[in-house]
């Protein structure tokens, strides 16, 4: 599953433009304040997306980013639904470098399986996305590419 039809929405000082499957955040430096960030969201109830068999040991969000020349945003992801929202986590925790790097020419690979989101117990539903930057120092947004949900069985 990809999110491509879900509403964007974007808070203090962040802004996302959506480019086929790559979603460009970028910060307002005049405007930014710490905590600020975006959504997705399913439009409608029945765009959310149904959990119901996947194993959470091998389902995943899936998506490639890019911290631009500047590198280290500290960022953080939590996801909620039809039964509950999710742990936060840290993003760079699940790059094999533990950091986001500064090369404008690479995109690392960011693999987060639902059991480290939701340790207990999965929703019946995924329906939204939050990503905040912590800490925002003067530093570039982001690009995110190709954010997918990877459901297993």
């Amino acid at each position: 599953f990809d999110f491509a039809s879900w509403k964007i929405s974007s808070f203090f000082g962040c802004s996302v433009v959506r480019q086929k499957e790559r979603l460009l955040v970028r910060l307002d430096d005049a405007a930014k304040r710490n905590w600020c960030g975006f959504s997705l969201q399913a439009l409608e109830e029945g765009g959310a997306i149904g959990l119901d068999g996947a194993d959470p040991a091998f389902s995943c969000l899936r998506f490639g980013i890019n911290g631009g020349s500047t590198g280290g945003q500290r960022l953080q992801i939590a996801v909620s639904g039809e039964g509950g929202g999710s742990k936060t986590v840290w993003i760079a925790d699940h790059l094999a470098a533990r950091k986001i790097d500064g090369d404008p020419e690479s995109v690392q690979t960011v693999r987060i399986p639902l059991r480290n989101l939701f340790p207990e117990k999965l929703p019946k539903t995924i329906g939204r996305i939050l990503i905040q930057f912590i800490d925002t120092p003067p530093a570039e947004g982001v690009e995110i590419d190709s954010l997918t949900l990877e459901v297993q069985k």
